[in-house]
């Protein structure tokens, strides 16, 4: 036999709102990022303008906006402390977290190196606790032996 259909109850019908009752929702307003902590902008010398610093690497790529782009990039990353630009090759860009070796190109395109530093102050290290002397308790006397 058929299994009876269940009953729903009737549909609710709510009256249409009108668009001045709807509540406007706003987008959280964000505070600016913070400042930089570090600005790069300290020439690194080399023996020519085709060197480019080649340990220490964090990234490297085409950045748009050239010098500028490769030099908010490394602003903007937290361990780079050189970045290293070539000019006229279309933004080419090496981050680095240290300089200590150069690397030589050989098709003559002529690089820009920029060493970043610190904008903050170093945190001072924080003072010792002092602590009160030990206490020394005097040791009790051995047993006897009668």
């Amino acid at each position: 036999p058929p299994l009876p259909s269940p009953s729903l109850p009737p549909p609710v019908v709510s009256p249409l709102l009108s668009p001045s009752a709807i509540p406007t929702l706003r987008a959280p307003t964000l505070p600016p990022p913070p400042p930089s902590s570090k600005v790069c902008d300290s020439p690194v010398q080399t023996e020519t303008a085709h060197q480019y610093c080649g340990n220490g690497t964090l990234s490297t790529g085409f950045v748009a906006g050239g010098e500028e782009g490769c030099r908010g990039l490394c602003t903007a990353t937290p361990l780079c402390r050189f970045f290293s630009s070539w000019k006229g090759k279309g933004g080419w860009c090496v981050l680095t977290s240290s300089c200590d070796v150069l690397h030589s190109v050989r098709n003559g395109a002529e690089i820009v190196i920029r060493g970043c530093r610190s904008l903050t102050p170093p945190t001072p290290p924080l003072p010792s606790p002092s602590l009160p002397p030990p206490v020394v308790s005097p040791l009790p006397p051995p047993p006897s032996s009668k």
